[in-house]
């Protein structure tokens, strides 16, 4: 692993307490309620995610402590719970959908089709380059920030909607943030930044995106 990435899997660490706070109010805090009944699809995916991000963790881990052949084992187990990850989104964008058609904002619908398509593309783009490492790493890292984007606006809203384009702006002002960082931090040690570079342009061209749905619609 490049030196200036060998601590990664402990940076990467701070998604836990992220999503902690982030969902706390919309579902952890729900789980003691016995009145409140969550549907076993919401549970599928919440927990889907918590084992995604916590493998995204743990897979830099293991090639700093030198465990490649488990790092090797779990890229291939990462097929199936990607897959299922994209599997337990399905029920939300088909009833997302369902209530555009009937003249709903389309907002929602394109903020989870974005994340949705970003996400997916930038974990095909880490496969397409599984033997190139610094790509490979590179790629992931972009996916990483994806899942950076549900907890935070949770936490910027806090259930009002009417936080939501500024929740919208915060989250793309700081990934973008972070990934000019990261060209920078590559530029300075001469490395390729072109992973960071591809999704700075991706993230950009959707926060502008999500401006316009919302300018143009609103959110409800």
């Amino acid at each position: 692993m490049e030196k200036n990435y060998r601590n990664l899997g402990f940076v990467l660490l701070l998604l836990i307490p992220i999503m902690l706070l982030g969902f706390f109010r919309s579902y952890l805090s729900q789980l003691v309620n016995s009145e409140k009944n969550i549907h076993f699809l919401i549970h599928l995916h919440f927990w889907v995610a918590a084992i995604w991000v916590i493998l995204m963790i743990v897979q830099p881990l293991l090639i700093r402590f030198k465990r490649r052949r488990l790092h090797k084992k779990l890229g291939k187990l990462s097929y199936v719970l990607f897959g299922l990850f994209n599997l337990s989104l399905v029920p939300f964008v088909i009833g997302v959908t369902n209530y555009v058609l009937k003249g709903g904002s389309p907002t929602v619908l394109v903020s989870t089709l974005f994340n949705v398509v970003l996400a997916n593309v930038f974990f095909v783009l880490a496969i397409i380059h599984r033997k190139n490492v610094p790509l490979h790493m590179r790629y992931m890292i972009a996916l990483a920030l994806v899942f950076l984007f549900p907890p935070i606006g949770r936490i910027v809203m806090q259930g009002d909607h009417r936080f939501f384009l500024a929740a919208v702006h915060i989250n793309y002002t700081l990934v973008n943030l972070i990934l000019i960082g990261l060209i920078f931090l590559d530029k300075a040690h001469q490395r390729s930044y072109r992973p960071y570079a591809v999704a700075l342009v991706a993230f950009v061209l959707n926060q502008a995106a999500l401006h316009a749905s919302f300018a143009t619609y609103g959110l409800l």
